[in-house]
């Protein structure tokens, strides 16, 4: 749809949008690597706590132009979220509907976390003045 023009009589036009035109709101979530991970549960609010939408990545709201919204994503099973495509790292992120828009929600994927990995650790011991003190032991757990 085109934006429509108004001419106000005083030389002055304004842009008026046309009725029922809505603009898209895109979730999507993925992992550490960018890999996609559907199924979260977003919600979409608007700023006074309504709630508008409900469902699972990836989400597509559509909004009316201009309007301020809210968008959570919860966290599921080894999925932890930490930060959004605008580098929020809240779980809920503000966005208004001027243009049609994708929010990328990341998750740590916990289950892509190696354990029993083979680490290099050293431990240098000073004192006070930076020279080295040696036969010290360590406990690490």
């Amino acid at each position: 749809m085109s934006t429509l023009i108004s001419d106000l009589g005083d030389g002055s036009s304004n842009s008026l949008q046309p009725i029922g035109q809505t603009i898209p709101i895109t979730i999507q979530s993925v992992n550490q690597n960018g890999a996609a991970v559907g199924g979260l549960y977003t919600k979409v609010e608007s700023t006074n706590g309504a709630v508008l939408a409900t469902g699972f990545t990836p989400l597509t709201y559509n909004a009316a132009p201009g309007s301020q919204l809210q968008v959570t994503v919860d966290n599921y099973g080894g999925y932890t979220f930490y930060q959004w495509s605008t580098g929020s790292t809240g779980a809920t992120v503000s966005v208004t509907a001027a243009q049609s828009t994708t929010l990328t929600a990341y998750f740590q994927d916990s289950s892509a976390v190696q354990y029993n990995q083979e680490i290099s650790l050293a431990i240098d011991t000073v004192n006070q003045n930076g020279a080295p003190i040696n036969g010290l032991y360590a406990v690490i757990q």
